[in-house]
């Protein structure tokens, strides 16, 4: 069997290498500009806050603006975290049922970490889908497709 660590490592390459088809860019583009602006907001929304609560009890300036500044970074990374999973949400769901390759690697990638994470065991069904590296190629949604109409 498949070792679970080097099986998401081999997802993880597979994703760094696929070049993204038009309907993926499209996909990918929406869900970066819509959870940036999420991720802004939060960031604007705490590090004004921080300032405003610092300036509500008397400090200097100074003081208010390292208490701003640090609104601004704790804002800035749990805008950036919720940023991060609801954009891969948004191009899963935008991608769906479109048979995308983009989707099938990110699928993959996640339950194999998945896996890993939670301890996988030799048995599990995951290190059985794609033991080898060859069999992803030959089991990808487009290559299946393409399989499908060959046989026509």
């Amino acid at each position: 069997m498949a070792d679970p660590t080097r099986v998401s490592q081999y997802y993880r390459k597979k994703l760094e290498q696929h070049e993204l088809t038009p309907e993926e860019w499209s996909a990918v583009r929406y869900a970066v500009i819509k959870h940036t602006l999420i991720a802004a907001a939060t960031t604007v929304t705490l590090g004004t806050s921080a300032f405003l609560y610092a300036r509500s009890r008397s400090w200097t300036r100074l003081q208010s603006l390292s208490f701003a500044t640090a609104g601004n970074v704790v804002g800035l990374s749990v805008g950036g975290a919720i940023a991060m999973e609801s954009g891969m949400k948004t191009v899963q769901e935008r991608l769906q049922g479109s048979g995308s390759e983009l989707l099938y690697l990110m699928d993959r990638y996640s339950k194999s970490t998945m896996k890993e994470r939670l301890g996988a065991q030799e048995g599990d069904d995951l290190s059985a889908y794609d033991a080898a590296a060859g069999e992803q190629t030959l089991s990808s949604p487009r290559m299946i497709r393409v399989q499908g109409s060959e046989q026509k």
